[in-house]
């Protein structure tokens, strides 16, 4: 499978995704010295999702400039699309509503080097829909 991630917004595809993994705090009760614990878990949290792809200086100038103003305070949804080969959708979507961007990382720079030059982003997710 590929997946294909987009950004609600923001043009192209990203090339990786990462994060987005849920996990809860949890507390161990022996009440009245019992030897079994009760669970007691709290709400789940997400991990923080980063995406990246390589930077396309034809496209990417005119909305990196808008949102790099929004850092910490624009909100965009983010969704995963699993594909095949053929890049035939295969199941439903993950979809990350309320994603607060919190990061963006532009290109480093080196030119001797043939690497293409990488932009990220970083969202604060509630967890997906």
């Amino acid at each position: 499978d590929i997946d294909v991630v987009n950004v609600a917004g923001i043009p192209r595809t990203w090339r990786t995704f990462s994060g987005g993994g849920a996990s809860s705090e949890v507390t161990r009760d022996y009440s009245g010295g019992a030897d079994v614990a009760t669970l007691l878990s709290g709400p789940a949290e997400y991990e923080d999702i980063e995406l990246v792809r390589s930077f396309e200086p034809d496209v990417d100038p005119a909305w990196l400039d808008k949102v790099k103003k929004g850092v910490g305070r624009s909100w965009f949804t983010v969704t995963k699309q699993s594909t095949d080969q053929n890049w035939n959708k295969v199941g439903k979507p993950v979809t990350y509503p309320n994603c607060l961007l919190i990061g963006v990382k532009e290109t480093d720079t080196d030119a001797s080097s043939s690497d293409p030059g990488e932009i990220t982003l970083t969202f604060a997710t509630p967890g997906p829909a």
